[in-house]
């Protein structure tokens, strides 16, 4: 289970890597994660039988059940969607949950930080240099790969124990 959650480390830092550079995380790298996790799942049904290839399809569903339901009232992306799908099918689906619920809470702490320096900025500069926004920046959408690679990455540590 350990090489799955490496594999699946890997394809989330290099979307972590695109997602904070360019906002976007590419149809290539999320198709090709789970492509080629199906296929490694695939492999493993021919010699312990259909219960990898089933495992790997729960997790992608639950991962996309999830993100499709926050993707509609606008709280992620459809990279992020996307890339939940494809990393829910390298891992299992308890881990899937766990990674999901680890990233939201990483998220949480993120949003709260950045409120408080935004808060911090708003209290150092008087208010008549402060403008509203319509379109909030970019410092408040959180580039969702990060928090879910570092999910990944505390599973695996997790995993050690």
């Amino acid at each position: 289970m350990q090489t799955e959650l490496c594999v699946a480390i890997i394809f989330a830092a290099v979307a972590a890597i695109t997602d904070v550079r360019s906002r976007r995380i590419p149809n290539w790298l999320t198709l090709t994660c789970f492509a080629s996790g199906i296929a490694f799942h695939l492999r493993s049904a021919g010699t312990i039988g259909v219960w990898p290839v089933l495992s790997a399809l729960e997790g992608a569903t639950l991962a996309f059940a999830i993100l499709i339901a926050l993707w509609l009232i606008n709280g992620a992306g459809a990279g992020d969607v996307k890339l939940g799908t494809a990393v829910g099918v390298w891992i299992s689906t308890r881990e899937t949950l766990y990674a999901l619920l680890i990233s939201f809470c990483i998220c949480l702490i993120w949003k709260r930080l950045t409120a408080q320096s935004v808060h911090t900025a708003a209290q150092t500069f008087p208010a008549s240099v402060a403008q509203p926004m319509d379109d909030p920046p970019a410092i408040y959408k959180i580039p969702y790969a990060v928090p879910l690679t570092a999910s990944l990455v505390m599973l695996l540590i997790w995993s050690q124990f």
